[in-house]
């Protein structure tokens, strides 16, 4: 198994896998799970785990950026894109830890995969209460490039209901890739507290105010979370037959790489040499 960083601040406990991806092995509060706990060696079986410097899909591994085209690999089998970078596919490096905080980081130089040269940071600050994250991608290349990212939490499903704000969604054609945004329609409306099962979902969606709620009645517990303004669309992942559904906080849309240009409300961000993003999300436990 790969190695793990325990972190512990009075009830809650924080997993770490650096060699997964940089990914959250297990989120609890005393003895409840927060996150689905990593199941196997695969950042996809994780809790969470980032997604840089881009998230979501990328319209088969192709696009053009600064008059160059350029092809990444096809890095997720049976998928007809590039999908969520590559860091989470990398071990990561632990640079500080301590007992209730740990910062891991991982450096990409351009070589395969993504064609430039960067790095990325987390952030792990954790509280009685709850948990902060922090991510900072930097260009560490001699041009630029587009640059973006977010977070893949998956929560457990049982009877959770979410409320949060998404006004606006982008539909997809038949290979997932967005074609268009419409206001969300009332079927996946979250305004007001609504069960997650069932719900059959895997969009993005915009105009996001970064706030979400998950509360499970059976366990008498709601897991806050609030993104800052980097993130601006959320994804709402809900597979049908599981049992677990996500919340993802990402800064653009999918394939945004190939439509900034038409339309620069996909989220996506110039990062000049040297230039960094940073997103934050806090997740808040409250108890009935």
């Amino acid at each position: 198994m790969t190695s793990r960083i325990y972190l512990k601040a009075g009830p809650m406990a924080l997993d770490l896998a650096p060699g997964i991806g940089g990914a959250i092995a297990a989120l609890r509060f005393g003895n409840i799970d927060l996150m689905r706990p990593i199941g196997g060696e695969s950042p996809r079986e994780a809790s969470c785990f980032p997604m840089v410097p881009f998230s979501g899909r990328i319209a088969d591994g192709k696009f053009s950026y600064a008059g160059e085209d350029y092809t990444l690999p096809l890095n997720m089998p049976g998928q007809p894109h590039a999908i969520h970078g590559d860091a989470w596919l990398e071990p990561w490096t632990v640079l500080a830890q301590s007992e209730d905080a740990a910062t891991l980081v991982y450096r990409h130089d351009g070589t395969s995969g993504w064609p430039f040269r960067y790095s990325v940071v987390q952030a792990f600050a954790l509280f009685e209460d709850g948990l902060e994250v922090r991510m900072t991608i930097i260009n560490e290349d001699v041009k630029s490039f587009p640059g973006g990212f977010g977070f893949h939490p998956y929560f457990p499903l049982g009877d959770a209901e979410l409320t949060t704000r998404l006004p606006l969604v982008w539909l997809m054609d038949d290979r997932k890739i967005p074609i268009e945004r419409e206001p969300t329609p009332d079927a996946w409306d979250f305004t007001t507290p609504r069960k997650v099962a069932g719900a059959g979902l895997d969009h993005c969606f915009a105009d996001w105010d970064g706030e979400a709620a998950i509360r499970w009645p059976s366990k008498g517990i709601t897991l806050q979370m609030t993104a800052d303004g980097t993130f601006e669309h959320c994804v709402v992942y809900v597979p049908d037959g599981k049992d677990y559904f996500c919340v993802e906080p990402v800064s653009h849309r999918n394939d945004a790489v190939n439509q900034t240009h038409d339309d620069p409300a996909t989220g996506l961000v110039d990062l000049e040499p040297g230039e960094s993003l940073t997103g934050r999300m806090i997740f808040t436990v409250e108890q009935e």
